[in-house]
């Protein structure tokens, strides 16, 4: 692969890696402050179209990101700055199981509609927690990347 090819790669990882960055942050400074006011009655129309289109784009935004990680390890295999795409491809499979896994069902359940208020609270309430955490490894992604550009510019 050549040097332009890998920068090219490594440059679209950094601007998938930026996005998840920028809408968690987006999310749990702006949108999570609002959630505890939503009721049965208004929930789906501040939550769940929002949350659709975000799982269409991401999804092809992930496997997208998981392949450009995989090439960044394997074009950096034998520098030691292979550390920074691996961190950045584990935490970047690690926030996809758990959002296939864990934050999906939510959505789901959400989406099909929740007539129950005390029910809300808990499944959005859960929603959070998860995000949070899911938040924390694309945090770690961003700052993968960022320390591999800023010591491997240098």
């Amino acid at each position: 692969m050549t040097d332009a090819l890998v920068a090219l790669n490594d440059s679209i990882l950094l601007v998938g890696v930026a996005m998840y960055f920028g809408t968690g942050w987006s999310t749990e400074l702006f949108s999570v402050p609002i959630y505890p006011s939503l009721t049965v009655e208004n929930y789906a129309l501040h939550f769940v179209p929002q949350i659709k289109r975000a799982v269409r784009f991401f999804i092809v935004l992930a496997t997208i990101l998981w392949i450009a990680a995989g090439i960044m390890v394997i074009s950096e295999i034998r520098t030691w700055y292979v550390v920074f795409p691996s961190v950045v491809l584990a935490a970047l499979v690690i926030s996809g199981v758990l959002t296939m896994r864990l934050i999906f069902p939510i959505n789901k359940k959400l989406a099909a509609g929740v007539r129950d208020q005390a029910e809300l609270r808990r499944l959005l309430g859960r929603w959070i927690v998860l995000n949070r955490i899911r938040l924390a490894f694309w945090t770690i992604e961003m700052v993968g990347m960022a320390a591999f550009f800023g010591l491997h510019v240098r």
